[in-house]
């Protein structure tokens, strides 16, 4: 039921959000379909004033992604079909180490960036700012990552038909870091599992 002051904002057709631990809201514009083109400008609205700000900007830079994530330290990251760009607030801009290829799904927490690529899926430490691959069974593919409220990652797998397997789903259990297929019938795991959520404490599964 909030009115937002909307004044200052890019006429877009499309728009990757984010939103902080204070409830700021930060959202990049693309001034057409192509990911390949435009938008210098990441905004910030600030929920206190109820005004929008230009919170990143570098005019040598393309702010183009399918997927924008923000960490406690309020740095952003904007997945590629080439990996992970991070940007500070000082307006400048670096690639997440080690990680290429076009990202899937990105999902933070605590101090970790989870990164799902068609070449692996990686951890990268906000502090250390060191990234690891987490190898998984067969080099499979990752459409989408879900962190459940135990802290539980879920990992939905592409099934290729080029690596036939018998599971839809990875779990990494909180503590943990070897991923193990979820077992379920015939039906669930026929075909990719796409979105995984959790509704009312119990993990739906999607494909």
């Amino acid at each position: 039921d909030t009115n937002f002051n909307y004044k200052n904002i890019i006429s877009t057709k499309n728009v990757k959000q984010t939103q902080d631990d204070n409830g700021n809201l930060y959202y990049t514009t693309f001034d057409s379909s192509d990911l390949h083109i435009l938008g210098q400008k990441i905004w910030k609205y600030n929920i206190s004033i109820r005004d929008n700000e230009i919170y990143w900007e570098n005019k040598e830079f393309k702010v183009g992604s399918f997927h924008m994530i923000i960490d406690i330290k309020v740095n952003i990251y904007l997945t590629s079909a080439g990996g992970v760009l991070i940007l500070n607030n000082k307006n400048q801009y670096k690639t997440m180490p080690l990680v290429s290829g076009m990202v899937t799904d990105i999902i933070y927490l605590k101090n970790n960036i989870y990164v799902a690529t068609f070449d692996g899926f990686y951890k990268y430490n906000i502090n250390t700012e060191i990234t690891e691959k987490i190898n998984l069974p067969n080099n499979l593919i990752v459409n989408s990552i879900f962190i459940d409220k135990n802290e539980n990652i879920y990992l939905a797998i592409y099934k290729s038909i080029n690596k036939p397997i018998s599971y839809s789903v990875l779990i990494i259990k909180k503590g943990q870091s070897e991923a193990k297929p979820i077992i379920g019938d015939d039906f669930f795991n026929i075909n990719d599992t796409m979105l995984i959520t959790e509704i009312y404490s119990k993990i739906y599964f999607y494909s």
